[in-house]
């Protein structure tokens, strides 16, 4: 790596492209938009030091293990805007409270970070940072300013984020806490708004629970137009 950015220094005022290894790796990124693929399973290793510098730099992340994908406490990122997490199982450690999501809250500088998984995705995020999630089956969201998640075959669980929240399942549940911005809700399943901030609009195939909130929309489907009226009237009373 260091190698790299050497004769990168010596040329251009580029950004670089490096990739981590299976040991322990310290990329000082130059003032270009650098870009550190982690291709090798697990080259996000124990201990790595990883500094994106000035520029607007990229962190790809991939894992085609069997296991999660995640990352070692004692790695330290710092001057990387962009993370992108993909794994063809999960990201993280389980979805429910007492598991492990994989935590790039203490990357200092991340401004977006995106998660895409084969199975499930358990990920936390800093207020400061916009995320992403894809998941195959179920989803958590811990924190985050702007999130977008959705969750493909299973519930989705978004807790604390900062901005605005748009979640959406194709097969499950939608749980909202504490977000500080609109919420935007399509459930195939129900959803369930706690402690909102800001305007509510909830779409969902089964029942629709609203605390808080300012605006509220709820549209419940396969009911009849009574009982959809009564839920709309029950949440909205919640609310205020």
């Amino acid at each position: 790596i260091a190698a790299v950015i050497e004769a990168h220094n010596e040329t251009t005022n580029v950004g670089v492209t490096v990739a981590l290894t299976a040991g322990i790796d310290s990329f000082a990124g130059t003032t270009g938009n650098d870009t550190i693929n982690s291709i090798i399973d697990g080259a996000v290793s124990a201990l790595d030091n990883i500094n994106g510098g000035a520029g607007n730099d990229t962190l790809n992340v991939s894992n085609s293990l069997a296991a999660a994908l995640t990352v070692p406490t004692s790695v330290t990122v710092t001057g990387v805007e962009t993370a992108n997490l993909t794994s063809a199982t999960t990201v993280g450690v389980g979805i429910v409270s007492g598991t492990t999501p994989l935590d790039v809250s203490g990357w200092t500088g991340l401004t977006e970070v995106t998660a895409t998984s084969g199975t499930t995705a358990n990920l936390k995020a800093a207020a400061t940072t916009d995320v992403v999630v894809n998941a195959g089956t179920a989803a958590t969201v811990l924190g985050g300013n702007a999130v977008t998640a959705t969750a493909n075959n299973g519930n989705l669980i978004v807790n604390s984020a900062a901005g605005a929240v748009n979640a959406t399942t194709v097969a499950g549940d939608i749980a909202i806490d504490k977000a500080t911005g609109a919420i935007t809700a399509n459930a195939a399943g129900a959803i369930t708004v706690t402690a909102a901030k800001s305007t509510v609009t909830a779409v969902a195939d089964e029942d629709v629970s609203i605390g808080g909130g300012t605006v509220i929309s709820s549209t419940i489907n396969n009911v009849s137009a009574e009982q959809n009226a009564l839920d709309v009237i029950a949440a909205t009373d919640a609310a205020t």
